[in-house]
C-alpha cells in the first residue's frame, strides 16, 4: 500500500499513517484506501488475519476504469491553452499581442511537458480527491518550473474564521523520507514552508498597486520525535536548511505577494476545502463487485471440476482426486458428476447488475466503461441520451477548473514578469477538449449547407468542424490551406473557360455572316 515516488513514500497502510500529519490522518487515510482501490491492493484492508482469504480476494481493476474515463471525459480529446483575443479561426480579426502571448504560453508548456503534468495530477484529483501543482522560479535555467505534488504532501493552515472565498497565508509540503536517506533509527521529515507575511509596503512588478504582503520560503529537513502530533510543531531546532546557490533557505523573501501552490479539488469545496473522488459514492459497489468476482472464482473452480457422487461400489479405503485422463473402477456402481454451472450463471447475472449499478450511480454510461455492444445502439441520439449525467458532472467538475487554471497561468506569467521576461499578465485559460460522441457527416453537411447558402462565413463553417471534433490541429493553417484551394479552383476554372470559350462573331446569336460593305 505503499505508494513512492522522487520525493519518497507517500501515503500508506491502514496502520501506517505517521503521526506527525496531525489532523490531518483522516484525509491521509482516505487517500490510502482510495489509491488502494485503484492499483487492486484493497484486499490488505480486509477485516480478517487470514492471508489466504487475502490471496483469493478477486479485484479486476473497475475502479481504476472509472477513474480513467472520467480523467479522459474531462480532459477531452485536447488540451489547450487559450488567451482571449487569439482568434485562430479568424485571424483577420485576432489581437497580435495576445496570439503572440498565446504562442509563448504554449512553447512554454511543451518545454514544461505541460499536458503530461496536467494529465497526471487530474488522475489524483478524479481518484483521490485533490491535486497539487506548485510553481517555482529555477534561477540555472532562468525559467518557471512546475511540479506535480502527491495530494498526501500537501497540508495547508485552515484558519476556522477563513472566509469561503479566501485561500490559506500558509502552506506546508511535507513528506518522510525515505529509510535509506535517513540515519540508523532516526525519521526525517522535509517540510517545504511557504508563507504570506506583512512587510513594508512595495509594488511588486506585475502590478500597479502596492502590497503589504510578501510571500515567503523555507526549506528543511527535521528529525521528529516519535510521539510528534502535527506538522505544524515540528521542532525548529532539529531543523537542517536547505541550500541552493542563493544560500540557505530559510524565510527566503520571494519578492511575490502569493503562495505559488494551485490546489485543484475534483469537486465544489468551499466549504471543506478538499475534494472528492468520483469513487466515494460507489465504494460499497466496488466491494460487492470484488466480493461477486471472488464467489465466481470459487463457483468456477468447482464447475471446473465438479464433485463426484460414487452409489453401490467403493474406490478403496483412501478417497480419490481426479483429473485428465483419470479412471475409476466402479464394478457394478454409478458415478454422478454434480452439476453447479446454474451457481455460476446466476453469480454472472448479479455482477452484470452490479456493473449496472456502478454505472448508473458513478454518473458514466455503460458505453464509456466499454460495456455496450455497439450494434445495439439504434441511433446516436439514443447514445447521446445516455451521457446526461455524464455531461451534468463534467460540467460542474470543469466549472472548478475554470477557477484554478487561470489562476495557475497568471501566477505563472507574474514569475516571468518578476524577472523582466514578460512586460505584463495577460488573461489566459486551459480549454478541454470535446468529449461526448459525434456525428462527422452531419457536422460536414451542417456546415458544407450553412456556408454554401452564405448564411455563416468560412471561420465559422470551421469551428463548426473543430468543435465537432473534426482532425484539424490548427484552424488558422486549414483556413489558410481552405483559401489556398480556393483560389487555385477559380483559377483553373477561368483558364478553363478561357481555353475552350467560343471565338466572337459580332452576331448576338454568334453567326457573324461579311456581306461586305454598307452605305
Amino acid at each position: 500500500l505503499i505508494s513512492t515516488s522522487r520525493f519518497g513514500p507517500s501515503v500508506a497502510g491502514p496502520s501506517l499513517i505517521p503521526t506527525w500529519t496531525g489532523r490531518h490522518q483522516r484525509r491521509l487515510q482516505a487517500y490510502a484506501m482510495l489509491r488502494a482501490y485503484r492499483e487492486n491492493s484493497s484486499r490488505f484492508f480486509l477485516d480478517t488475519q487470514d492471508e489466504t482469504q487475502r490471496e483469493d480476494h478477486r479485484e479486476y481493476g473497475d475502479a481504476e476504469l472509472l477513474v480513467q474515463q472520467v480523467r479522459a471525459a474531462l480532459l477531452g480529446d485536447q488540451i489547450r491553452i487559450t488567451v482571449p483575443g487569439a482568434d485562430e479561426i479568424n485571424p483577420d480579426a485576432a489581437d497580435a499581442a495576445a496570439l503572440a502571448r498565446q504562442e509563448w504560453l504554449r512553447n512554454w508548456a511543451d518545454g514544461q511537458r505541460f499536458n503530461l503534468k496536467i494529465m497526471e495530477t487530474e488522475g489524483d484529483a478524479v481518484g483521490l480527491g485533490d491535486g497539487v501543482y506548485v510553481l517555482g522560479w529555477d534561477a540555472k535555467r532562468n525559467r518557471v518550473r512546475m511540479r506535480c505534488f502527491d495530494p498526501g504532501f500537501y497540508f495547508p493552515v485552515l484558519s476556522p474564521d477563513i472566509d469561503d472565498d479566501e485561500y490559506p497565508d500558509r502552506v506546508h509540503l511535507a513528506w518522510e523520507l525515505p529509510e535509506e536517506d535517513s540515519p540508523p533509527d532516526r525519521r526525517l521529515i522535509r517540510r517545504i514552508t511557504y508563507e504570506l507575511m506583512p512587510v513594508a509596503e512595495y509594488t511588486p512588478a506585475y502590478s500597479d498597486r502596492p502590497s503589504d504582503m510578501e510571500c515567503f520560503l523555507t526549506d528543511a529537513t527535521y528529525e521528529v520525535d516519535a510521539f510528534q502530533s502535527d506538522v505544524e510543531d515540528l521542532t525548529p531546532a532539529r531543523a537542517r536548511y536547505r541550500s541552493d546557490e542563493l544560500g540557505e533557505i530559510n524565510q527566503r523573501a520571494l519578492g511575490i505577494d502569493f503562495i505559488p501552490v494551485v490546489h485543484v479539488p475534483n469537486t465544489v469545496a468551499l466549504k471543506d476545502h478538499f475534494g472528492k473522488s468520483v469513487l466515494t459514492t460507489v465504494l460499497q459497489i466496488v466491494d460487492d463487485l470484488s466480493n461477486a468476482d471472488t464467489d465466481l472464482q470459487a463457483a468456477s473452480a468447482t464447475a471446473g471440476t465438479p464433485a463426484l457422487a460414487l452409489a453401490g461400489s467403493t474406490l478403496g479405503k483412501e478417497p480419490r482426486t481426479y483429473g485428465p485422463g483419470t479412471v475409476f473402477e466402479t464394478g457394478d456402481g454409478r458415478m454422478t458428476v454434480l452439476d453447479t454451472t446454474a451457481g455460476v450463471t446466476a453469480i454472472i447475472d448479479y455482477v452484470k447488475f452490479l456493473l449496472s449499478r456502478l454505472s448508473t450511480n458513478a454518473r458514466v454510461p455503460e458505453s464509456v466503461l466499454g460495456r455496450v455492444d455497439p450494434a445495439q445502439i439504434e441511433a446516436g441520439v439514443i447514445l447521446q441520451l445516455t451521457f446526461g449525467p455524464l455531461t451534468t458532472m463534467i460540467e460542474e467538475m470543469r466549472l472548478v477548473r475554470n477557477e484554478k487554471y487561470p489562476l495557475l497561468l497568471k501566477f505563472l506569467q507574474r514569475f516571468y514578469v518578476q524577472a523582466g521576461e514578460l512586460p505584463d499578465v495577460m488573461p489566459a485559460n486551459l480549454q478541454f477538449g470535446a468529449y461526448l460522441p459525434h456525428d462527422d457527416a452531419r457536422a460536414v453537411q451542417q456546415a458544407s449547407t450553412l456556408f454554401g447558402a452564405s448564411i455563416i462565413s468560412l471561420p465559422t463553417a470551421i469551428r463548426i468542424l473543430v468543435e465537432a471534433g473534426m482532425p484539424i490541429d490548427d484552424a488558422t493553417t486549414e483556413l489558410e490551406r481552405i483559401i489556398e484551394m480556393s483560389t487555385r479552383k477559380q483559377e483553373a476554372t477561368l483558364a478553363l473557360q478561357q481555353r475552350y470559350a467560343p471565338e466572337p462573331t459580332g452576331e448576338p446569336n454568334g453567326n457573324l455572316q461579311d456581306d461586305g460593305p454598307r452605305g
